[in-house]
C-alpha cells in the first residue's frame, strides 16, 4: 500500500455553503452571540444573534475567499458572511488542520484572479499528502505551534503599540522635566502649564508652525524629459516611505542636475512624508538613516529637515502620533481616490515645541517601547520565515516527520 495520496484538492474535501445562512454585510452587528466569518483578512467581521444562522455540525471547517484568497481554520461556532465565503470540511481521508495548511499553500499557489471565482481553480490544485492520517496530525501541530508563537508575538506587539500610544499622549501634552519625571498633570498642577491654541501645554513649552521647527520641502516632479541624462540619480517616492522604515528594494532613477542635487538632496535624519496618498496613510513618514547625497526625492514626498536647535527624531515622533490620532486627515485634500497632504498646509501647521533637552528625554522615553516593538517584530519575523519553510519541507514530503517504527519498540521494563 502506497504511503502517499494523490489527487486533486477536490477528492478531499466537502464544500458546505448553506445560502439559508448567510449573513448580508449590511446585517453584521459590532458586537453579538454568534461571530461572522467571512472572506475578508479579519478573522472575525461581525456579529449576528440570529442562532438559525448558526453553523455548529461541520466543525471544524475551513473558509476561503472565493474572490480574496484568505484561509481561516474555525473550530467554534459560526455564521458565515454571504458572498464569496466558501466553507470547506475535509473528508475522512485527511485530517482537518492538515488540510488547512495544504488549502494555504493552494491559495497562494494558484495565482491572482482578481475577483474572478478562485474555488474552481483550487479544486483543481494538485496534492500528495501522506496516507498516514497519523502523520498528517504531526506536521499540522508543528505549523500550529509555529502559529501560537506568531500569535503570541503578535499580542505582544499590539501590547506595546497600546503602551507606546498611552506614553504619546502623556509625553505630548506633560512633557518629562528637568529631573526627568513626567509633569503631573494640570488638574493636579496649574501652576505648570499654559493655555495655547493647541490646548494646555507646559508653560516652557511654545507653539511654532511646522516651517519654523524645521525647512519643508516637496520633491521634484517626474516627467519623461528626466528620465535619461548626464546625470541619473536614484530617488526616493511615497511607495518607498513606510510607517517608520524605507523600503530600499524598488528604487528608481532619473536626471537630476548639479543644481537640482543640492536642492532636493537627501541628508542622515531627513524625515520623508507621504504627501499623495490614500486619505488614511497621508502624512505616513520614516527618517532616513542611509549615507548623505546617495539619493533625491520626487513630489510625492515632503522633506522635512530639522533646525539645528531641534531633535530630529522628535519631530517624526510628533508627526506619527498625527498620522495615528488622524489629524493629518484634518488637514488633507482630497482629490479622487488619492488625497494630498500639501507641504505648504503641512509646513502651516501648528506644533508645540519644548526646549531640544527636553525634546530628546521624551525621544529616548519612547525609544524604549519602540526598541521592545521592532525586536518583537524581528521575532515575528523570523518565524513566518521559519513557518514558511516547514510548509515547504514538510507539505511537500520533501522533509519526513520521523514515526516510531513498531518492530523496534521494546516493551517498558517491570520491575520484578
Amino acid at each position: 500500500m502506497s504511503d502517499t495520496l494523490e489527487g486533486k484538492l477536490c477528492d478531499f474535501i466537502t464544500v458546505c455553503n448553506d445560502k439559508s445562512k448567510q449573513v448580508k454585510s449590511t446585517e453584521y452587528l459590532p458586537i453579538g452571540t454568534i461571530p461572522i466569518i467571512d472572506q475578508s483578512s479579519s478573522k472575525i467581521a461581525g456579529y449576528t444573534d440570529n442562532i438559525q444562522h448558526a453553523h455548529t455540525n461541520i466543525l471544524p471547517a475551513i473558509i476561503f475567499g472565493d474572490h480574496t484568497r484568505q484561509v481561516k481554520y474555525i473550530d467554534f461556532p459560526f455564521a458565515a458572511g454571504a458572498d464569496g465565503t466558501q466553507l470547506i470540511k475535509s473528508n475522512d481521508k485527511i485530517h482537518p488542520k492538515f488540510l488547512y495548511y495544504k488549502v494555504c499553500q493552494a491559495a497562494s499557489s494558484i495565482g491572482n484572479y482578481g475577483y474572478d471565482r478562485h474555488l474552481k481553480h483550487l479544486k483543481d490544485f494538485p496534492f500528495s499528502i501522506p496516507a498516514d492520517k497519523k502523520i498528517q496530525s504531526d506536521i499540522a501541530n508543528i505549523l500550529s505551534t509555529v502559529d501560537n508563537l506568531i500569535e503570541q508575538t503578535e499580542a505582544a506587539i499590539a501590547k506595546y503599540q497600546s503602551i507606546k500610544q498611552g506614553m504619546m499622549h502623556d509625553l505630548f501634552t506633560r512633557g518629562v522635566d528637568a529631573n526627568g519625571h513626567l509633569r503631573p498633570p494640570r488638574e493636579e498642577a496649574p501652576e505648570l502649564y499654559k493655555e495655547s491654541e493647541l490646548g494646555w501645554i507646559p508653560k516652557e513649552w511654545e507653539v511654532k508652525q511646522v516651517h519654523e521647527i524645521g525647512s519643508v520641502r516637496l520633491g521634484r516632479q517626474r516627467s519623461p524629459k528626466h528620465t535619461t541624462g548626464k546625470h541619473t540619480t536614484p530617488y526616493l517616492r511615497v511607495a518607498n516611505v513606510f510607517d517608520g522604515w524605507i523600503d530600499y528594494s524598488d528604487i528608481l532613477a532619473m536626471d537630476f542636475t548639479p543644481e537640482e542635487k543640492l536642492t532636493y538632496n537627501v541628508l542622515p535624519g531627513d524625515i520623508f512624508l507621504n504627501e499623495g496618498q490614500s486619505l488614511e496613510l497621508v502624512g505616513r513618514s520614516a527618517i532616513y538613516e542611509g549615507e548623505p547625497n546617495r539619493y533625491c526625492f520626487q513630489n510625492t514626498l515632503i522633506r522635512f529637515r530639522a533646525f539645528p536647535e531641534n531633535d530630529h527624531r522628535f519631530c517624526w515622533l510628533v508627526f506619527k502620533n498625527w498620522l495615528d490620532t488622524e489629524l493629518f486627515m484634518t488637514i488633507a485634500r482630497q482629490t479622487t481616490s488619492v488625497a494630498h497632504l500639501g507641504a505648504d498646509r503641512f509646513a502651516k501647521f501648528p506644533f508645540a515645541r519644548p526646549t531640544r533637552e527636553e525634546q530628546m528625554r521624551i525621544s529616548l522615553r519612547l525609544d524604549t517601547v519602540e526598541s521592545k516593538i521592532q525586536n518583537t517584530r524581528q521575532t515575528k519575523d523570523k518565524l513566518q520565515v521559519l513557518k514558511s519553510g516547514l510548509m515547504q519541507d514538510l507539505l511537500s514530503g520533501r522533509v519526513r516527520v520521523p514515526t516510531a517504527d513498531p518492530s523496534t519498540t521494546q516493551e517498558p521494563h517491570h520491575a520484578p
